[in-house]
């Protein structure tokens, strides 16, 4: 498999589908962190539509987690996910090497 040399690592969030026996749904959310390539996005977006392989713009999705609980502060799992993922993009970004 060739890497696109321009593709860029990003973190996306989307909601996700919950029982309705759930309370505050609406803060459960799908994190993944997605190898992009800006040049193939439609004009005007920064992001692709989709967390799917199938989306438009989208390399290859390198990690994904459903259903994570993103809370408000520091201390929710979801949140501490957020400030991983986004550490290991800019490190990606920076040097643009597979160190994942």
């Amino acid at each position: 498999m060739t890497m696109n040399t321009n593709a860029q690592a990003m973190v996306m969030t989307k909601t996700t589908h919950m029982p309705a026996s759930v309370r505050n749904a609406r803060l459960y959310r799908k994190i993944a962190l997605v190898l992009v390539d800006p040049a193939s996005l439609p004009d005007g977006r920064t992001e692709p539509a989709m967390i799917s392989n199938r989306a438009r713009g989208v390399v290859r999705i390198l990690r994904q987690y459903d259903r994570i609980y993103v809370g408000e502060t520091m201390r929710s799992r979801g949140r501490q996910l957020l400030q991983e993922l986004q550490t290991t993009a800019d490190a990606y970004n920076s040097d643009n090497t597979s160190i994942l």
